[in-house]
């Protein structure tokens, strides 16, 4: 039993903690939706029918129950560790979390043993007063973590149907593409970058090179996917402002520039987790001209056929590199030449090892990677294929 008191009103200086369910992100709203709206209201006249000092409000808008990893959530923590606030106020348990184990732990452990008082007002509960109500938290919280799995269940067939269907059910659409404003599951030609689209599936038609795209585009101060996807505040994708070889080749290996839904690539173990492990090829959901095509069939097929030669022969080259690396001592100049790998740009690469440091048979070798690394690798990736 944690030996927390009630003191009086002014003693406490209370953050409303307010979260909004990720299954409405998606949703156009002129500023915050209204369930945040909702919640704010009925904080904000606790607060001030009970007393309490008013010190900040902790938003999270979009984000599940099941993931503690939310900015808002995480800015209150530190300002309970600070000691800014130390009253806690939802509207509802449910609104703290939904993974009853832990919900439980904060509510039942972290809160008390730290002395913070935590309140929330649908179910009348507070950890600093012994009442009745507070023991039927642990139920609520198995409750609300059964929710959220069953809905998790529903959630995921309507997807599922929807998928088969050829409807875009992912949080943004192929680089080049859009939502059509009248049929958010139907994909439309971005008019400023499917431009940008055909440009590169033309360029590498006529036998330019990866490289050589890369820098026409870098050159061209072209946005890239991941800048664009950084429109909305609350991406957690990383973000990248400079093209690579490996945001090049991507596009033109993405099927869905024949106007075809590519789906189902990615799946969840579980609805708390948030890893996500790769599909088998052959279980992605393909449903065959959806939307306009940005590149001619015919043309994609083209270029996938030289992608593969490439990267076949790009593969051989590094096999043989790695059984040539393998009869290098472990010397000084072998750690700092992986170390290097990892770290410079191919051409710094070429002209520092060009030298006959490693013989003349591995300059060579080494040549004719660096090569094929310009056209279809990053330095990091050879580095980890040379070191299996």
């Amino acid at each position: 039993m944690y030996n927390n008191t009630v003191k009086a009103p002014e003693f406490y200086k209370a953050g409303i903690y307010i979260r909004l369910s990720e299954a409405d992100q998606g949703k156009s709203y002129e500023a915050e939706s209204e369930s945040v709206l909702n919640q704010r209201n009925i904080l904000m006249k606790f607060v001030k029918d009970n007393g309490f000092i008013f010190v900040g409000e902790y938003v999270d808008d979009g984000y599940s129950g099941t993931d503690f990893d939310r900015p808002g959530f995480n800015l209150m923590m530190e300002d309970l560790k600070k000691g800014l606030i130390n009253l806690v106020i939802v509207k509802d348990l449910s609104r703290l979390g939904r993974d009853h184990i832990l919900t439980g732990y904060y509510v039942e452990n972290y809160f008390p043993e730290n002395g913070i008082r935590f309140i929330s007002i649908q179910e009348s509960y507070d950890n600093f007063k012994l009442k009745s109500s507070n023991d039927s938290v642990m139920f609520i919280f198995a409750c609300n973590d059964f929710y959220s799995k069953q809905n998790s269940v529903k959630i995921r067939n309507v997807l599922e149907y929807k998928k088969r269907k050829g409807k875009f059910i992912g949080s943004a659409p192929s680089y080049g593409y859009m939502r059509d404003p009248n049929d958010k599951g139907h994909l439309l030609p971005d008019p400023e970058y499917a431009p940008v689209v055909k440009k590169i599936f033309e360029m590498a038609n006529d036998g330019v090179g990866l490289s050589e795209i890369t820098t026409y585009l870098n050159d061209s101060k072209i946005k890239t996917p991941s800048s664009l996807k950084r429109k909305n505040p609350r991406a957690r994708s990383k973000y990248n402002s400079i093209w690579t070889i490996s945001s090049v080749k991507k596009i033109l290996k993405n099927q869905m520039y024949v106007g075809d839904m590519v789906q189902n690539i990615q799946y969840k173990r579980g609805y708390k987790t948030k890893k996500k492990l790769a599909v088998p090829k052959e279980n992605w959901i393909i449903v065959k001209n959806t939307h306009e095509p940005l590149v001619d069939r015919m043309i994609f097929e083209k270029i996938q056929d030289n992608i593969r030669a490439c990267e076949g022969e790009t593969e051989r080259v590094c096999r043989g590199a790695a059984e040539m690396l393998k009869s290098v001592p472990h010397n000084p100049e072998r750690r700092e030449f992986f170390r290097d790998i990892e770290t410079m740009s191919p051409n710094e690469l070429f002209d520092k090892w060009t030298p006959v440091t490693f013989g003349v048979r591995l300059n060579k070798l080494l040549r004719n990677i660096l090569a094929k690394l310009g056209l279809y690798y990053t330095a990091k990736n050879l580095a980890a294929r040379l070191k299996k």
